[in-house]
């Protein structure tokens, strides 16, 4: 018996994973301004772990364009492009203090990860529209296989966009290691 409810589980786990996902986007909106100590070697570990993600999704996406997805290449550069030019503007924006005892403190800028997370989100609701009208036939198979070129744009803007403040924020964070910042109270 407990086994014909393992492909029930299987099909309801994507229903599920779905109807969490506003849970998900308002629980990220509310965590993002927390104050957060800096630690370096947390800091590093991202940096230098989200550096190789870049050329593997470029060698995806040329992967992609060699078959289905006609100039995935140029829509993921540029978006990895625009990505990084945001991930520096959110590392303008996130306040980095100091406590009395000399810990370092940043605050991250909730609004560009909001905006990427709703982005993000518009994007798979609009991409689950269109394969549903190509399944019924209301927009060629080929018109949709070729839409998905901008997958790789939205993939290369997040992904820019971490990298851009991964490796800005410890840029920054190095740099005015030298500096005494305003420091924040208890």
């Amino acid at each position: 018996m407990p086994w014909l409810l393992t492909p029930l589980a299987i099909l309801l786990l994507p229903v599920l994973v779905v109807a969490a996902w506003p849970l998900s986007l308002w629980w990220r909106y509310r965590r993002g301004p927390v104050l957060r100590p800096v630690r370096d070697w947390q800091l590093a570990l991202q940096a230098w772990l989200l550096l190789p993600a870049l050329p593997m999704l470029l060698f995806g996406a040329w992967l992609a364009q060699q078959w289905w997805a006609p100039a995935a290449t140029a829509w993921a550069a540029g978006g990895a492009l625009a990505g990084i030019a945001l991930g520096a503007v959110r590392v303008a924006m996130t306040r980095v203090s100091r406590s009395p005892d000399g810990l370092r403190w940043y605050t991250p800028e909730r609004w560009i990860a909001l905006g990427l997370s709703l982005l993000v989100t518009a994007k798979v609701v609009w991409t689950l529209w269109q394969g549903w009208q190509a399944w019924n036939g209301a927009i060629p198979l080929e018109a949709w296989r070729a839409a998905r070129a901008t997958l790789f744009a939205l993939g290369g803007l997040v992904l820019g966009q971490s990298l851009g403040y991964a490796w800005g924020l410890r840029w920054r964070l190095r740099h005015s290691s030298a500096r005494r910042g305003p420091s924040i109270r208890r």
